[in-house]
């Protein structure tokens, strides 16, 4: 009497792919118009990210193409940037600041401001665009030089130490006035046979450039991961991933709840909306109704395993390119055994069901019952015996046998007639 039919691998995946593109949509708009402008006004978000943006700018390791193309300014996460240095990712971080573009020349400029210019407060010398959405640079320009350049470093301020002589000789390998040059890539600048030992180092003569710019990247990115680390840096960075997670988790946590637990728990037979759609359901795996609280269980365990993506991105063990990991490992299960069970259904001891075609009870008492119910039925009509004799039963019909030779008449005479 029972008859359960697991439902079709195909529709059981439209079904997961369903509910999240509906979850992920209802997501992005939360976050967008609700969130997000929620958050702005009820913090220093936009502060923060701006200070960020700016400090960026200003040290001149964030460099730009054109000061009136705003798209271009965004702050460079510190997970961009890793411990390890290779030629891969020297090219990665030459990208990241859009200066592919940029000279050799161009790039030592700005490496040399940073040491320069930027770490020790030089607020005569520091330049930053002032067509930017923000208009606030021209009124609070001098802020917005290295937060640390009145902190002393062994005794000295560092206008006493990043100067112009200590960028060429300890930055750029250049040996100091009236020794030698030792440096394989660059050499002082020499004006009207006067050699420049403040100047800009330039290409050493028969140095191969593109050694030097590889060097020059070296340099830049050791620079930039100084200053993404640096205290007052990290800070705003940590009081702008603070706000984000008190803007993205409860939106987040909002919307799985509605769509993977109280959806399945209000539909009948833990449906989401994409099963209901497709003619899918959850029933226990002795084929049974699930109760209430296995489905809650089921579905518990369903969002720790969506979670289980989020959450190894988050902390950095793996790229936004594995983000779908935790469903890549779900279909895996499913394709492993013949009743496509996924992990939530392991652990729940549930099964999803097609329900056009299956037929199923809340219990075996319930069965039992039934299976009595029709078994009477049958056997009542099995051992019907009319009270008048003169009844017979032909099928399902019952038929009074005096009955029978007046409708035979009746029959004749209207074929007759007509």
């Amino acid at each position: 009497m029972k008859k359960i039919e697991t439902a079709p691998l195909f529709r059981r995946i439209m079904a997961a792919f369903m509910d999240v593109i509906l979850a992920f949509f209802v997501y992005f708009i939360l976050v967008t118009y609700v969130s997000t402008p929620i958050a702005r006004k009820t913090s220093n978000y936009d502060g923060y990210v701006t200070d960020i943006y700016q400090y960026d700018v200003a040290s001149h390791l964030f460099v730009w193409e054109q000061q009136d193309d705003t798209s271009r300014y965004n702050p460079i996460e510190v997970k961009d940037f890793t411990e390890k240095l290779n030629d891969e990712y020297l090219q990665k971080v030459e990208e990241v600041r859009n200066v592919d573009t940029y000279s050799l020349n161009d790039k030592i400029a700005h490496l040399q401001y940073y040491y320069t210019v930027y770490l020790t407060g030089d607020v005569s010398r520091v330049e930053l665009p002032t067509n930017t959405e923000t208009k606030t640079y021209d009124a609070i320009q001098d802020k917005f030089v290295s937060p640390n350049y009145d902190k002393k470093i062994d005794g000295k301020l560092p206008s006493e130490i990043y100067t112009k002589i200590y960028f060429n000789t300890k930055i750029m390998g250049l040996t100091p006035e009236g020794e030698e040059n030792q440096s394989p890539y660059f050499a002082y600048p020499v004006v009207e046979s006067v050699t420049d030992y403040e100047g800009l180092p330039v290409l050493k003569e028969g140095a191969n450039e593109a050694d030097a710019m590889k060097k020059v990247n070296e340099l830049l990115y050791n620079a930039t991961k100084e200053f993404y680390y640096s205290d007052y840096i990290s800070s705003l960075q940590a009081n702008v991933r603070h706000i984000q997670l008190w803007t993205y988790i409860p939106t987040y946590v909002f919307v799985v709840g509605i769509f993977y637990v109280l959806i399945p728990m209000l539909l009948k037979n833990g449906m989401t909306l994409a099963k209901a759609t497709l003619g899918l359901c959850v029933i226990g795996s002795n084929g049974y109704k699930a109760k209430k609280r296995q489905i809650l269980f089921r579905q518990l365990v369903l969002v720790v395993e969506a979670t289980f993506s989020l959450f190894i991105v988050g902390v950095g063990l793996t790229s936004i390119a594995t983000l779908g990991i935790g469903g890549v490992i779900i279909l895996i299960v499913i394709l492993s055994n013949k009743e496509h069970k996924a992990p939530h259904d392991f652990a729940a001891l549930s099964l999803v069901i097609d329900t056009k075609n299956s037929v199923f009870f809340d219990n075996a008492s319930e069965e039992d019952r039934q299976q009595k119910r029709m078994q009477e039925n049958l056997d009542r009509l099995h051992s019907y015996e009319p009270e008048n004799p003169n009844i017979i039963q032909v099928g399902s019909m019952i038929v009074d046998e005096n009955l029978k030779e007046e409708i035979e008449k009746k029959q004749q005479q209207d074929k007759k007639q007509k």
